[in-house]
C-alpha cells in the first residue's frame, strides 16, 4: 500500500527550504539513507556512498517538475524519519513499517487522529527528546494535511535550547556519577600502582637475565641451523657420491665384461697375425722372384728407350728453336696423377690470407709437426704462395707435406706430375702448357707437384715453368697467383744436384730439419683458398736499405736480380704474417738465404750461427753443409 500526496502537500514540500530538507535526512541512518537514494543517478568521480549529499540536493533542487517516482522517493525518507525518530517511534507505538503506514492512513482520514497525535506529541515533550524545529519538518514534509488547529499546538512545543538544555543537564548528571566512581578507582588504582611498581623492579631483573638467556639460545639456534645445512649439504654429496659410485660399479662391469670380449677378440686376431705372417713369408719369396723379373724388364725397356730416342733424334729438324717445344715428342715416361677429395668431405672456404695460414699451420700439426715449427713454416709457404713463386720441399717426408699442402688449400684436387728421369725432350712442358691453360679456363684454385724436380736438368724442361713463374713474381701476370706450383727434391747418387735457377724462383724448405711429433699423423681439414686471394700486394715491397739487412754484399750480388726479387716479395708477406721481426730478410733466412749460401759457398755459413737462435731449423742445415762450424754432438733430436 502506498501513500499519496495531496495537491496541498506537494505545494507545500515545492515551497519547503533545502535546509529544512537536509535536516530531516540527517535524521536517518546512513546505509538505510544510501539505500533510499540508490535510484537517484550517480555523481562521477565519487565512490559509491561519498555522492550522497550532492544527490538529494540535485533531487530536490527539481521539485517543481516531480513524477510519481519522486514523491515515492520523499514517502520512502519521510517513513524512514519517522521509523529511526525514538520520540515519534514510541508516541506512534511503530512496531514494523505496516503500522506506520496503516497509522498514516488513519492520520489522513480523521482530523480528530490528526489532533490527538500532535496533542499526544506535545503532552510527551518532557519525557522524549523532541523539538519543535523536528517535529515542524516531520510535518512539512508529511503527506499529512496541516490545519490552523495542528498550528496552535505546534506553539506549546519547545524550542531546541530548552532541550538541548536538558539533554546538557542530563550528560552533566551522568559525568558527575562517573567521576565519582572514577575517584573511588584512582584509590583503587594508586595501592594497585605500588604493587605493579615493586612487581616491575623485580621483572626488570628477571627480563636482563631472560635476555642474557635469550641471547645465548640464539646463539645456539643459530648454531643449530648452521650444523643442519652441514648436515643437508653432507646428505647431498653422500647421495651424489653414492650415485657415482654405483655408475662407476656399473661401469667397471661393463668395462670387464667387454674386457673378456677384447681379449677373445685379441686371441683371434693374434691367430690371424700368425696366418697372414706365414703367408707373407711364402708371398716375400714370390715377390723377390718378380721383382727380379721386373728388373730385368726395366733394363731392357731402358735400353729401347735410349734406342727410341736416338731414332728421335735422327729426325728432329736443327732449326727447332728450343724455347718453342714441340707437342710431337711426347715421353711416355711422364706421368701426371690426379687427386681428389672425398665426396663426403666438406670443404671449408679461405677468403683471407690470415685463414689460409692458421688453416695450413693446423693441417701440419695434424700430419705431425710440431707447433712451433709448423707456425713457421705455415708462414713461410703462405708468402711464397702468395708472391706467385715456386715453394720446393727437400727431405725424406718432402712428398708427404708437399701433399698435405696442395689438399689442404685446394680443396683436395691437385696434381702430381713425376718428372722422370734423363728427360731431354719438351713432354714436361706440354703438359705444363696444357695445365696452365686449364687453370685459365676454369680460373679455380688448384695446386701442381712436381715429384723429384732434380731427375733432370731443369734447364732442358722446365723454361715454361721457370717463365710462368717469372711474370707471377714481378706482377705482370698476378691473376694466376691461385694455381699453387709445388716440388719435391730428392737426394741421392743418380739426383742432379739444386742449381740457382731453381733457386731464383722460390724457397727450398728443407723438411729433415723440422721437429716431429713422436706420434700417428692425423687427416686435417680440406680449405679452398678464394680466387682472388693472393692479388693482393703489400705495401712494403718497396726499396729496401740493403745496407742495414742481415744479407752480404756479396750474396746480393751473386743471388742476381730475380732470387733478389724473390726475396723482397716474400719478406715484404712475412712481415705482415709475422709481427715481430724487425731485422730486414730476418723471415726469408731458412728459405732463400740459407739454400743460397750452400749452393754458392757453404763455407760463408759461419757468418751465420748468431741466427740459431732465432731459429733452431738452421742447425741441421749448418751441420749437414758446413760440419766444421757446428760440433756434430751438438745435433738435437728432431
Amino acid at each position: 500500500m502506498t501513500i499519496k500526496y495531496s495537491l496541498n502537500a506537494r505545494e507545500r514540500v515545492k515551497k519547503a527550504e533545502y535546509k529544512n530538507f537536509i535536516e530531516l535526512t540527517q535524521g536517518i541512518d546512513k546505509s538505510k539513507l544510501e539505500e533510499i537514494v540508490r535510484p537517484l543517478p550517480r555523481v562521477k568521480g565519487f565512490r559509491s556512498g561519498k555522492d550522497t549529499e550532492i544527490r538529494l540536493k540535485l533531487y530536490f533542487g527539481r521539485s517543481s517538475s516531480w513524477d510519481e517516482k519522486d514523491w515515492s522517493l520523499l514517502q520512502n525518507i519521510w517513513l524512514a524519519y519517522t521509523e529511526d525518530h525514538t520520540a515519534f517511534k514510541t508516541i506512534l507505538d511503530l512496531n514494523n513499517n505496516e503500522t506506520l503506514v496503516n497509522i498514516v492512513h488513519e492520520l489522513l482520514s480523521s482530523s480528530e487522529k490528526r489532533q490527538e497525535i500532535i496533542e499526544k506529541i506535545i503532552s510527551s515533550i518532557h519525557t522524549e527528546n523532541i523539538t519543535q524545529k523536528s517535529l515542524k519538518n516531520w510535518l512539512l514534509f508529511s503527506p499529512l494535511p496541516q490545519d490552523d488547529a495542528v498550528e496552535k499546538l505546534l506553539a506549546f512545543v519547545p524550542k531546541e535550547s530548552p532541550v538541548e538544555l536538558k539533554g546538557k543537564i542530563s550528560s552533566l548528571e551522568s559525568q558527575i556519577n562517573l567521576i565519582k566512581k572514577e575517584t573511588v578507582q584512582v584509590n583503587q588504582l594508586q595501592a594497585t600502582n605500588k604493587i605493579l611498581t615493586k612487581i616491575n623492579s623485580e621483572l626488570i631483573e628477571n627480563s636482563k637475565e631472560f635476555n642474557t638467556t635469550k641471547k645465548e639460545l640464539e646463539q645456539a639456534v643459530s648454531k643449530i641451523n648452521v650444523l643442519e645445512k652441514v648436515k643437508k649439504e653432507v646428505m647431498k654429496d653422500l647421495e651424489g657420491q653414492s650415485e657415482s659410485l654405483q655408475l662407476l660399479f656399473s661401469s667397471y662391469r661393463e668395462i670387464s665384461y667387454e674386457t673378456k670380449n677384447l681379449r677373445n677378440e685379441l686371441n683371434l686376431i693374434k691367430k690371424s697375425i700368425n696366418e697372414i705372417d706365414s703367408k707373407q713369408e711364402t708371398q716375400q719369396i714370390t715377390l723377390d722372384q718378380i721383382n727380379t723379373v721386373y728388373q730385368e724388364m726395366i733394363n731392357n725397356i731402358q735400353v729401347l728407350m735410349q734406342d727410341i730416342e736416338e731414332m728421335k733424334n735422327m729426325n728432329i729438324s736443327h732449326t727447332l728453336n728450343p724455347s718453342k717445344p714441340s707437342k710431337k715428342h711426347i715421353s711416355t715416361e711422364v706421368k701426371v696423377n690426379i687427386r681428389n677429395h672425398p665426396e663426403d668431405a666438406e670443404v671449408l672456404k679461405l677468403h683471407s690470407i690470415n685463414e689460409a695460414v692458421a688453416h695450413l699451420e693446423k693441417n701440419l700439426n695434424l700430419l705431425g709437426i710440431k707447433l712451433p715449427h709448423a707456425r713457421r713454416l705455415s708462414r713461410e709457404i703462405l708468402a711464397a704462395l702468395a708472391s706467385g713463386q715456386l715453394v720446393s720441399f727437400q727431405g725424406s717426408l718432402a712428398s708427404l707435406v708437399a701433399e698435405r699442402c696442395a689438399s689442404c688449400l685446394t680443396g683436395g684436387i691437385y696434381k702430381i706430375l713425376k718428372i722422370p728421369f734423363g728427360c731431354i725432350d719438351s713432354s714436361i712442358e706440354v703438359i705444363i702448357e696444357r695445365i696452365i691453360k686449364e687453370f685459365e679456363e676454369k680460373n679455380s684454385p688448384t695446386a701442381v707437384i712436381l715429384e723429384g724436380i732434380n731427375r733432370s736438368a731443369f734447364d732442358v724442361y722446365g723454361f715454361n715453368i721457370v717463365q710462368f713463374i717469372i711474370d707471377r713474381v714481378i706482377q705482370t701476370r698476378p691473376i694466376s697467383k691461385s694455381l699453387l706450383i709445388f716440388s719435391t727434391v730428392l737426394e741421392g747418387p743418380s739426383m742432379l744436384p739444386v742449381g740457382s735457377n731453381l733457386l731464383e724462383i722460390g724457397p727450398l724448405l728443407n723438411i729433415d730439419s723440422i721437429k716431429w711429433l713422436d706420434k700417428p699423423s692425423a687427416t686435417g681439414p680440406i680449405g679452398l683458398i678464394d680466387k682472388e686471394l693472393f692479388s693482393y700486394v703489400p705495401t712494403t715491397v718497396i726499396d729496401y736499405n740493403w745496407g742495414e739487412s742481415i744479407i752480404p754484399n756479396w750474396l746480393h750480388t751473386l743471388g742476381g736480380p730475380l732470387w733478389r726479387r724473390s726475396v723482397i716479395t716474400a719478406d715484404s708477406y712475412g712481415r705482415e704474417l709475422v709481427s715481430s721481426l724487425e731485422t730486414p730478410f730476418e723471415f726469408s733466412i731458412f728459405g732463400w738465404i740459407i739454400p743460397m749460401i750452400v749452393h754458392l759457398d757453404s763455407n760463408k755459413l759461419v757468418d751465420f750461427i748468431r741466427y740459431l737462435e732465432h731459429d733452431d731449423r738452421l742447425r741441421y742445415i749448418l751441420i749437414k753443409n758446413s760440419q766444421e762450424v757446428v760440433d756434430r754432438f751438438e745435433l738435437e733430436v728432431y
